[in-house]
C-alpha cells in the first residue's frame, strides 16, 4: 500500500494481536497505536437468548478496546495523532488509552 500515512482500525477481539498488526506496519518510520474503550455491539447483550426468549448464555463483557494504528514518517504520524499528544490516560501494553 503506497500512502503517506496508514491508519488501521482494529480491536482486541480480533484474530491478529495488536503486536502482530504493529509488526506488519514496522517498515514505516514510526508506528503509533491509540486505544479507545468502546461499547460492544448489541448482540453481546441480547445474543444470550434463544429464539423463544429463553436465556441460554451469559454476558461475558460489554466493552472492548478499539485500536487505531497510525504508521508513516515521524512528522506525519505526529501530525495525525497531535490531538492526543500530552494527554495522560492509562496505557494498555504499549498503546495509549483514550476516551472517545
Amino acid at each position: 500500500l503506497r500512502c503517506r500515512v496508514l491508519m488501521l482500525s482494529y480491536n482486541d477481539e480480533a484474530w491478529v494481536t495488536r503486536e502482530e498488526l504493529e509488526d506488519m506496519c514496522s517498515h514505516h518510520e514510526l508506528v503509533e497505536t491509540l486505544a479507545f474503550d468502546s461499547k460492544r455491539y448489541v448482540g453481546a447483550q441480547i445474543g444470550i437468548y434463544n429464539p423463544e426468549g429463553k436465556k441460554v448464555g451469559k454476558v461475558s463483557h460489554l466493552s472492548n478496546l478499539e485500536y487505531v494504528v497510525v504508521a508513516g514518517s515521524q512528522r506525519d504520524v505526529a501530525r495525525t495523532t497531535r490531538a492526543y499528544a500530552g494527554r495522560t490516560y492509562p496505557r494498555v501494553g504499549d498503546a495509549q488509552l483514550f476516551d472517545i
